[in-house]
């Protein structure tokens, strides 16, 4: 596609259109009030979407400053989180060489640069698969691998007995068990089976709603909990991995402790759903379900809606200097010269114990989402 000139600014720019055409399906929405009205909401996100203007440097830079805010966001509902500032710093040392030893950042510890990188590592590896090939088992394994780095719980060490590869051994959450573990890979395959059933209807109707797509995967693969650990964080991931690559675009979320709570109050109420849901809807065909992920689908369209609007509107980028724009297929790899230390970090630190002064969500979540 030859690149135009943009009016404003003076450089080259890139007209991109997404070859099914972004329609709202209005019943995996639910407004939290009747007068709010999701569809005004979507009616922009898809506008916006449907064909975009865009200097391409400055596209690329929009991508990386999303994918730090989506790993702060990310963190942060998990609790441990670093600050803003910090940990987009941290990523830019990581994505953009911007110091030559992680050392060089005095206010943490090194082994804490290298955590934090295995999560970026693993958003970029997702994010860019399936936008180049689509969602798969193997690439969710993978991603996984990446994002734990071999972390083995039991033992404290780092080896490939749980990263990248689904659990054997249950796991509870409050008086809620997990999926039975035997059940786990046939499960993954049924996802990954509507997965493809439903882009083969969105390529037949010629129309796909990406953001309650997006939605109800992250849904669905959180109920099945297939990994040790990280379920949550991985959860997000292919939520944003599914936007990309059918929106071109992210939602960031999790940024402050409201949004954190409303996030947490969404999940942990569709759990809750999902067990009676279970129980009340046996041998009832899935078409025929109701859509629990309806509030999960509203909250990141705002978010959505929110990533995509600041592409267009923001024009103050500085051109990204590692090597030409790779969007939408491809993000830069890390770097920096210590980026194969990467591998090799120590065990995370324990998450903080709960505190009564905790919203009562992140206590539920804790017991809920971090098993």
């Amino acid at each position: 596609m030859a690149p135009l000139q943009d009016n404003v600014t003076g450089h080259s720019r890139t007209t991109q259109t997404h070859p099914l055409l972004v329609t709202m399906d209005r019943r995996s929405y639910i407004g939290s009030c009747p007068e709010d009205d999701p569809k005004k909401l979507y009616d922009l996100f898809r506008e916006l979407s449907l064909e975009r203007t865009i200097d391409p440097d400055k596209m690329q830079r929009h991508i990386l400053d999303s994918i730090y805010r989506l790993v702060h966001g990310s963190n942060n509902i998990e609790d441990v989180s670093f600050n803003f500032n910090t940990t987009v710093e941290l990523c830019r040392a990581i994505f953009e060489g911007s110091i030559s030893d992680p050392s060089d950042l005095l206010v943490l510890d090194v082994e804490v640069y290298r955590e934090l990188g295995q999560h970026l590592k693993a958003a970029q590896y997702l994010i860019c698969q399936t936008t180049k090939s689509d969602l798969s088992e193997d690439i969710i394994k993978e991603a996984h691998r990446i994002l734990t780095n071999e972390f083995n719980q039991t033992e404290g060490t780092y080896d490939t007995e749980y990263s990248g590869k689904y659990r054997t051994s249950p796991v509870q959450a409050t008086s809620r068990p997990y999926m039975d573990p035997n059940k786990i890979p046939a499960a993954m395959d049924r996802m990954m089976a509507s997965y493809r059933a439903d882009i083969l209807a969105a390529g037949i109707k010629g129309e796909i709603d990406p953001v309650a797509l997006a939605a109800k995967y992250s849904h669905i693969f959180f109920s099945i909990h297939p990994f040790h650990t990280a379920n949550g964080q991985m959860s997000r991931l292919i939520l944003n991995a599914i936007l990309f690559k059918w929106a071109g675009c992210l939602a960031p979320f999790g940024q402050d402790e409201e949004e954190c709570a409303e996030y947490l109050s969404i999940v942990v109420e569709a759990m809750d759903l999902e067990i009676s849901e279970t129980e009340s809807c046996r041998g009832v065909s899935d078409g025929c379900r109701t859509k629990l992920y309806k509030k999960l689908a509203s909250y990141v369209l705002k978010h959505a809606a929110a990533g995509i609007a600041d592409s267009h509107i923001r024009r103050y980028y500085v051109p990204f200097s590692a090597g030409p724009p790779l969007y939408p297929l491809a993000l830069p790899t890390p770097a920096s010269r210590h980026a194969n230390t990467l591998l090799t970090p120590k065990p995370p630190p324990p998450y903080l114990s709960v505190s009564e002064t905790l919203n009562p969500y992140h206590q539920k979540w804790r017991q809920l989402a971090l098993a």
